[in-house]
């Protein structure tokens, strides 16, 4: 059986965008639907982010911080694995079968006295308790710069991927806008 499973980071909630993520959900059958910087907050009315043979699921952060950074559409026959889920991560968790699909968004903005790099170690402590022995496959992102390898968190990243037999796939610039107008140029 073949899954199709896509991620897209929204930039700055999912609300004036849901026309087009519903159409890419439709249009490839996918299975899952990872959505980044959806901006859920507690309380809001979303039930008009409904599509058809779908569920919308939020990260635990919906209820512990007010906030869902991470949704999910998925077909209701992909379990969410809740039990692994973190209260304070934007992580969502689906299992198939015998794989499990990881959608991760690590923004840049930290919790109150919590300084980045224990964002990170949070973070990638709960990421290490999933299963490695059976398929996974994690999409996200983690606001890591791969094509600099000085930047924060690059060797963390790729130290723990290779301790895991992961291979990290780059699909090189994955968002570009211009900043300032006129000559500025684009900046990724």
């Amino acid at each position: 059986m073949t899954l199709r499973i896509d991620y897209w980071n929204c930039a700055a909630g999912l609300v004036r965008k849901f026309d087009y993520i519903k159409e890419r959900i439709l249009a490839n059958n996918l299975d899952a639907f990872f959505v980044a910087e959806a901006e859920i907050r507690l309380g809001y009315d979303s039930g008009f982010l409904s599509i058809d043979g779908y569920d919308m699921v939020t990260s635990k952060t919906l209820q512990s911080r007010g906030k869902s950074r991470l949704i999910c559409f998925k077909k209701r026959e992909m379990k969410v694995e809740w039990e692994r889920m973190g209260e304070l991560d934007d992580v969502v968790i689906l299992s198939h079968g015998v794989a499990t699909f990881v959608g991760i968004y690590r923004g840049f903005k930290t919790y109150e006295l919590e300084t980045e790099k224990s964002n990170w170690e949070r973070l990638f402590n709960g990421l290490s308790k999933l299963d490695f022995e059976k398929p996974l496959f994690l999409f996200g992102d983690l606001n890591v710069d791969q094509n600099k390898p000085q930047a924060c968190f690059f060797g963390e990243l790729s130290d723990w991927s290779l301790e895991r037999g992961l291979c990290i796939y780059n699909p090189g610039t994955t968002r570009a806008r211009l900043v300032g107008g006129g000559d500025a140029g684009v900046r990724p």
